[in-house]
Parts: structure tokens; C-alpha cells; sequence
């Protein structure tokens, strides 16, 4: 309940009038002006206090917090250094990660490079593996084939062997093994030797192995020398037998061949020896003496 003034319709005073919380109007006319008045209570006492009462309450409530704040800080700051140091020390090791990473990106690009060419070169040597081995398989049948082939000719050889060895020699002809061997009585070079051993169908002697050289030495006269079919006239030091086979058992005398004195000596000749199996020298081809021809 609050009170105010209100004017007396029959004066100018003002009257104290007592009003609730609501509104209330008030209409006067005056020298034929009405006038309206609106007025409206105070609020009660309590409400003002519960006012009051709340805002210490929000203030209070906010001390709290900071209070809370405060300590709390108070209590977890050695927590939150720890963890400072810690995410500093995660941060600078992110970093020596990060530069590792670098370093071994930079070190794993020349290597990638690397393994791409061995790639490259292994597949390549797979290719030629591969090839070879194809070739190697080839060659394999081939040899096989021609393994076959060798001893099929080893047996038609000796059973022509065989057929040689009876067949009789012409006269003047002596037999040994499956060859007929002719000892000239006439003395010629080299090369006339040779051409008279064709003239007969034959060749120069051409000594295949022991046996034979023993069998010439024993019909070869004491010390006498004879032509053969050897010769290195094509080619200074690589002595070849009149068919063109290469040397394979040799007979040399000592120090033989040697081109005596820088003579040209490029015909090989046999000298008996009186014990097995006789030896070779290198002579003139234009030297004449006996020869031995062979078919």
C-alpha cells in the first residue's frame, strides 16, 4: 500500500490518497480541459529484498568460482608445467621425427632409383637366363643327336677298320693297321715327295700314334733321314700335317723344331733311332732325301 497526492475538484489543493500496486486514472476537468492522471504503486517490500537477495546470491556464487578457479589453478599448476615440458619435449621430438622423416624420404628416393634399375637389370638377366636356358636345351638335343651320330660313325669305323685291315696291299706296298706304306728309293725335296705320293694316290706319311711311329722307325734305315707329310710352310711355327689336321702326339728330338742356324727349315722329317720310337726334326723342304708314303 503507498499513498499519493491527488487536487480537490473544488480547490487547488492536492489530497494524499492511499493506492494498491495496480494502475489507477484519474480524470478531472478543469475550465473545460479534462485532464487524466495515471499512477501506478510502488512494489512491495519483499519483492526489493528478494531483489537484493538474488543479486548477492549471483555475487557470491561468482566469488565461488573464482575462488574455485583460483585454488584449482593453485592445486594442478605443477600438473600443468609437467605437461608443458612434456608437450614441449613431444613437440621438439615431432620435429627430429619429422627431420628423420625428411632425411630417410631424401636417402629412400636414390634407393627406390636403385631398386627399380636391379628390377629392370634382374628382369633382363631373367630374359637371357630364360634364353639360355632354351639354347642350353637346344644344344643339349644337338648333342645328344650328334652323340648318337658319333657312335654310330665309331661303329661303322670299325667295322670298316676291320674290312681294311684284310684287304691286301698293291706290291711294293707294305701293310700295317688298315694303311699301306711305300719307302721311296729315290732321293727328292719335299715337295717333289709330295707330289709323288699323289702320283701313287697316296699321301706323305701322316703319323697318327705310337704304334705307327714305332712301325716306321723299325723299317726306316740306320740314321737315315725321310720326308713325312709335315710341314709349317703356311704358317711360321704351326706345324700341320699334309691334310691340314693339327698336331696332336708329337715326336720332336730335343731342342726340335728350331730353324737351325735361321735357315728356313719348314718339312719335318724322321730319323731312325736304333731304340723306339725315332724322332722328328725340322729340315730344309728343299733338301732331297727318301720319303714314306701312306694310304
Amino acid at each position: 500500500m503507498s499513498k499519493t497526492m491527488v487536487e480537490d475538484n473544488d480547490s487547488s489543493t492536492m489530497k494524499i490518497l492511499d493506492i494498491d500496486d495496480d494502475t489507477h486514472s484519474m480524470t478531472r476537468t478543469r475550465d473545460g480541459v479534462k485532464y487524466s492522471v495515471h499512477f501506478q504503486w510502488w512494489k512491495r517490500p519483499y519483492k526489493v529484498a528478494a531483489l537484493c537477495l538474488g543479486l548477492l546470491c549471483v555475487l557470491l556464487l561468482a566469488g565461488i568460482i573464482g575462488l574455485c578457479v583460483h585454488f584449482t589453478g593453485q592445486h594442478y599448476s605443477p600438473e600443468r608445467d609437467q605437461l608443458q615440458t612434456s608437450y614441449n619435449n613431444m613437440t621438439k621430438e615431432g620435429d627430429q621425427l619429422h627431420i628423420n622423416y625428411s632425411t630417410l624420404t631424401k636417402e629412400r628416393d636414390p634407393l627406390q632409383t636403385s631398386y627399380s634399375t636391379l628390377t629392370k637389370e634382374r628382369d633382363q638377366l631373367q630374359t637371357s637366363y630364360s634364353t639360355l636356358t632354351k639354347e642350353r636345351d637346344q644344344l643339349q638335343t644337338s648333342y645328344s643327336t650328334l652323340t648318337k651320330d658319333r657312335d654310330q660313325l665309331q661303329r661303322e669305323t670299325i667295322r670298316l677298320n676291320k674290312k681294311l685291315k684284310g684287304r691286301p696291299c698293291h706290291e711294293g706296298w707294305i701293310k700295317f693297321e688298315t694303311s699301306c706304306y711305300f719307302f721311296s728309293t729315290v732321293n727328292k725335296t719335299w715337295e717333289e715327295s709330295r707330289v709323288d705320293c699323289l702320283r701313287r694316290e697316296a699321301h706323305l706319311v701322316i703319323i697318327n700314334n705310337r704304334e705307327e711311329q714305332v712301325f716306321i722307325n723299325g723299317l726306316n734305315g740306320a740314321n737315315k733321314q725321310i720326308w713325312i707329310g709335315l710341314t709349317d710352310t703356311f704358317a711360321e711355327g704351326t706345324w700341320k700335317w699334309v691334310d691340314g689336321t693339327p698336331l696332336t702326339t708329337t715326336y720332336w728330338g730335343d731342342g726340335q723344331p728350331n730353324s737351325w742356324k735361321e735357315t728356313e727349315q719348314d718339312c719335318g722329317e724322321f730319323i731312325h733311332r736304333s731304340t723306339d720310337p725315332g724322332d722328328w726334326n725340322d729340315d730344309g723342304c728343299s733338301v732331297e732325301q727318301y720319303c714314306v708314303c701312306e694310304k
